[in-house]
């Protein structure tokens, strides 16, 4: 997928609680979020304070807000 940068116009934050597998555990990942409203999947982990603070990196690189599914 051929992706220019200045189609980006938020970096999304998306949470939620996994119950596929025996224990749930909470999910969060980020997606860019482009001018004709797709998404570009980036990274899904379990750790919170890292998605926020590459969601930052990311946003401050690219000028984009951050959208998360609180706002």
């Amino acid at each position: 997928m051929m992706l220019y940068l200045n189609e980006i116009v938020a970096i999304q934050i998306l949470g939620e609680i996994t119950s596929g597998t025996i224990v749930p555990f909470n999910s969060f990942e980020i997606n860019l979020t482009l001018k004709n409203s797709e998404r570009v999947h980036v990274t899904d982990h379990n750790n919170l304070k890292s998605i926020i603070n590459d969601a930052t990196e990311l946003s401050e690189f690219l000028d984009a807000a951050i959208w998360t599914n609180e706002s």
